[in-house]
């Protein structure tokens, strides 16, 4: 997505996107058995812009961004009879870790180190 914002005589790109994303997903359903596997890649994402100005007069503009990143999700659904099923899931199984940018200084704003997440239910329907 080829987007920009102009506000005075400041353009920046549009908040919340990147130029392209890529989802990959397999999915596979035979004798009660369900699995998905999901793989998504988002190249850096422009978040904020912003200005400020030094003690001595210098104003800077900067950016906000995320640089890329990568996560894998995956579920497992098993039809136990009728309509009871036990389902796992997993995301993030490659504990991505989530940063924060200031271009152009480069500094990290935020880190969150995210950890896999794994969780185990079951369902009844009716």
């Amino acid at each position: 997505i080829k987007s920009k914002v102009t506000r005075g005589n400041q353009t920046t790109r549009f908040p919340g996107f990147s130029n392209y994303s890529v989802n990959v997903s397999a999915y596979y359903q035979k004798y009660g058995w369900q699995a998905r596997i999901s793989y998504l890649y988002r190249p850096e994402v422009f978040l904020s812009a912003g200005r400020s100005t030094s003690s001595t007069g210098v104003e800077t503009f900067f950016e906000t961004v995320r640089p890329p990143r990568a996560s894998l999700d995956a579920s497992l659904i098993k039809r136990l009879f009728g309509n009871f099923e036990i389902i796992a899931t997993g995301t993030n199984l490659t504990g991505a870790d989530l940063r924060l940018i200031r271009q152009p200084y480069g500094l990290t704003d935020e880190f969150n180190q995210l950890s896999p997440v794994y969780s185990l239910g079951v369902r009844f329907t009716f």
